[in-house]
């Protein structure tokens, strides 16, 4: 089946259409009109975030970085992509295997070699350890309760 097919195409809107009706109903409007939202978002707007560790982000850091990541019975790629605005950590996300891009990250930190960041729509923290050998990051992704290891490599 051609994922560009029309009718492929009728049956995912009626299948999210289903899905937001469920949301609505378990949870209420507001939370349908997030969700709605955040599944027809194509690219989210990068919401700033300060470097807190007080001090200017490591260049090694910046760049785009992307690993396997296996949770949840599927593994999909994983990107983060780290920029600096007039001395501010800009990181966002990108998932492209679910066709999401630039979704903001919060609360980046470095401190030395240890990373962490979380990512508020998914309930999710990232801890990891930068390589700067090897240029990875090593590390673990926690969401929902369940820890999730993740290898980042720069591209």
């Amino acid at each position: 089946m051609n994922l560009l097919d029309s009718s492929f195409l009728a049956a995912l809107g009626a299948t999210n259409n289903l899905f937001l009706e469920v949301v609505g109903k378990s949870l209420g409007t507001e939370a349908k009109d997030y969700v709605d939202e955040a599944i027809h978002r194509k690219i989210w707007n990068a919401q700033v975030s300060e470097n807190k560790s007080g001090s200017s982000v490591d260049p090694t850091l910046i760049g785009t970085w992307s690993g396997p990541l296996s949770q949840f019975g599927a593994t999909t790629k994983f990107v983060i992509n780290i920029a600096v605005k007039d001395g501010i950590v800009v990181p966002t996300l990108d998932s492209p295997d679910q066709n999401a891009f630039g979704i903001p990250v919060s609360d980046f930190l470095q401190n030395n070699d240890s990373i962490s960041f979380k990512l508020g729509i998914a309930s999710a923290v990232f801890n990891g350890i930068l390589d700067r050998n090897n240029k990875k990051i090593k590390g673990v992704w926690t969401q929902r309760s369940a820890d999730y290891l993740l290898t980042l490599s720069k591209e």
